[in-house]
């Protein structure tokens, strides 16, 4: 497997992918500490100018959130993604799809000790207050979407009590953000493809799902389609995987898989 694992307590795990990785730089997610990641930026500087790999995007977004996972004592995994090849293109997938059979592939690994895992694509990366502010603390204090199913009894909660319960106590398997003002569309839920359609799409960028049953079974779905999808959702999910963003919605986000809920 190319990823690196960064030996924590914690039970969060941050998944990152792209083709553009090196291998030299699987080395970031086994760093131990921000002197090491001070150390490795000091060793880039020291190359000419062109062979820095700070420069590149994806190379940043993995010191950043390695620096953010240290701080509050998270995993990190990194891939290039390249031992999933031949699985996407056996189901006509491109890439972008590499991030889902790396959850995959973690989530089935015994020895991976994650209750949740947050990915984030590589020009994404967590800021929260200058890194000050852990994903605890942000769930915990952050307002739901109309339309998640916990939020009503989320907000009674805070009225009662003046604040949220954290996170990681809350129901929920999977957590995802919508690409830009959310309208819900009609019917609920939507099959999403192209770009054009991109007003209704959830914004695969950035999601966390708990490793559990029906995490795992929502990232089987999304990968493969749902036992249970119509023919024409099956259709669906296929031409999805010709797309560069992952629009496609075709598992339906059902109440009884999912529990998902919009931030």
């Amino acid at each position: 497997m190319n990823h690196r694992l960064e030996q924590s307590s914690n039970k969060v795990c941050f998944t990152l992918i792209d083709s553009r990785i090196k291998e030299p730089h699987f080395e970031i997610a086994a760093l131990n500490s921000t002197d090491q990641i001070t150390d490795f930026i000091a060793r880039e500087l020291d190359k000419p100018k062109s062979e820095q790999s700070i420069y590149q995007y994806w190379t940043l977004s993995v010191l950043l959130v390695k620096s953010y996972a240290l701080k509050h004592g998270y995993k990190v995994y990194v891939s290039n993604g390249k031992e999933y090849t031949a699985n996407r293109t056996a189901l006509g997938q491109n890439e972008n799809w590499g991030r889902l059979h790396l959850l995959l592939d973690l989530m089935n690994d015994s020895t991976v000790e994650c209750d949740w895992f947050a990915y984030t694509d590589s020009d994404v990366y967590p800021w929260l207050k200058a890194h000050r502010l852990s994903l605890h603390d942000y769930f915990s204090t952050q307002r739901l979407a109309p339309e998640s199913f916990n939020y009503k009894t989320r907000e009674e909660h805070r009225k009662a009590v003046g604040k949220y319960d954290p996170w990681t106590l809350q129901p929920e398997s999977f957590i995802v953000g919508m690409n830009g003002d959310f309208e819900i569309p009609s019917p609920w839920p939507v099959k999403v493809i192209g770009v054009e359609d991109k007003r209704d799409y959830l914004c695969s960028g950035i999601f966390l799902v708990k490793n559990n049953r029906i995490g795992k079974q929502l990232i089987r779905d999304w990968t493969y389609g749902a036992s249970d999808l119509s023919p024409d959702e099956r259709e669906t999910h296929r031409l999805a995987g010709f797309f560069r963003q992952l629009y496609c919605l075709s598992i339906h986000m059902r109440s009884d898989l999912g529990n998902c809920k919009p931030l």
